[in-house]
């Protein structure tokens, strides 16, 4: 299914114990909806507080399903999370060849930071009205990342991650009206990454950091040089890529 939520009031996509994730809502309505118990499985991890404009999640069942059950899933969850479309896994291929997060080869995030004080930007956007951005340097320091394959600088500082190889494809900085937005794509993402690299960006903007630093912090694989992490308002997943013809839409 491809679905998309507000994370604002869920502690990430993936269950977790004592908080409430988008996973444990969506779980618990697919799985009254088809009166079986549903297990599914997310095309990644998103923080606490963030976004998914498109998220694919995969799981199992012997029914034959319709697109009917997009239009009941979607009376049937919360006003922040929606459904819109169904697929099945292509018939030349065995179900379990197709993982929604280890086949997924191109992942795409935005992040939007308000220029000035937006009320009703609460939640869904990241404000640093109150300082001036040098939206130029940040791009000469977005174009600096495809330089680089190991992204450990941007990772989280305690983490069980063993691979922090990225393949960067491309990272651009936009204006548009008072919002500044970002938009960064690679095979993968660290936890955490995104939010490290927009944090940073931000210190190089207002001059806390320099380019260099940033190129230290890369070369160095110290995540104490690298620059905040920026608040996960702003932040959205939007983009997910599969192989081609893998999925049959319903």
């Amino acid at each position: 299914m491809e679905i998309a939520y507000n994370g604002a009031n869920y502690h990430g996509w993936q269950v977790q114990p004592n908080s409430t994730t988008v996973q444990e809502i969506f779980e618990d309505r697919l799985s009254k909806k088809l009166r079986e118990e549903i297990r599914t499985y997310g095309c990644g991890r998103t923080d606490t507080g963030v976004h998914a404009r498109q998220y694919f999640v995969h799981f199992d069942t012997e029914q034959q399903l319709t697109r009917d059950l997009v239009h009941e899933m979607n009376a049937f969850l919360p006003r922040d999370i929606a459904c819109y479309n169904l697929y099945r896994v292509a018939a030349h291929l065995n179900h379990h060849d197709l993982h929604a997060r280890f086949n997924a080869f191109e992942r795409q995030y935005e992040y939007i930071i308000s220029l000035r004080k937006d009320p009703f930007g609460m939640g869904t956007k990241t404000a640093f009205y109150s300082q001036q951005l040098d939206i130029e340097l940040m791009q000469q320091a977005a174009d600096v990342l495809p330089e680089y394959s190991n992204f450990r600088a941007f990772s989280k500082l305690e983490t069980n991650v063993k691979n922090f190889e990225c393949q960067m494809n491309w990272a651009k900085w936009e204006r548009k009206g008072n919002e500044l937005v970002f938009n960064i794509n690679a095979n993968r993402f660290l936890r955490s990454m995104v939010r490290k690299i927009v944090g940073t960006m931000v210190w190089i903007g207002t001059g806390r950091m320099g380019i260099d630093d940033m190129r230290e912090a890369l070369e160095s694989g110290d995540p104490t040089k690298s620059g905040m992490v920026a608040p996960p308002d702003g932040l959205y997943l939007v983009k997910i890529r599969y192989p081609e013809n893998a999925l049959e839409q319903l």
